[in-house]
């Protein structure tokens, strides 16, 4: 799993407790994204929100890897849909797009 070095949360934070075992070394969000798309970790975990223009190129880039992301719920993301000041209030990105929580 793909950690923040600088963005944790609550939400967060009890995801990743739940799942100990599964957690890689803290880095940046461009390399988490690009760990998520070459397949070294399966899932980064951000349930803290976010503006759109620091998630779409890691969309891209997983997305075009084989993988997804989507909000906590498992829906997919969207973007420019006139959002408040263009905030994604989350996200998951999954190296594996069959998976779920």
């Amino acid at each position: 799993m793909a950690v923040s070095r600088s963005h944790g949360d609550a939400r967060t934070e009890a995801f990743i407790a739940a799942r100990p075992a599964a957690c890689g070394p803290s880095s940046g969000s461009a390399v988490k994204f690009g760990r998520v798309a070459e397949g070294a970790v399966d899932i980064y975990p951000r349930l803290s929100p976010t503006c759109e223009w620091d998630v779409a190129a890691g969309h891209a880039v997983v997305t075009a890897a084989g993988g997804k992301i989507t909000d906590s719920n498992g829906a997919a993301l969207h973007f420019g849909s006139g959002r408040e000041a263009f905030i994604v209030p989350e996200f998951i990105a999954w190296g594996d797009p069959q998976a779920t929580l």
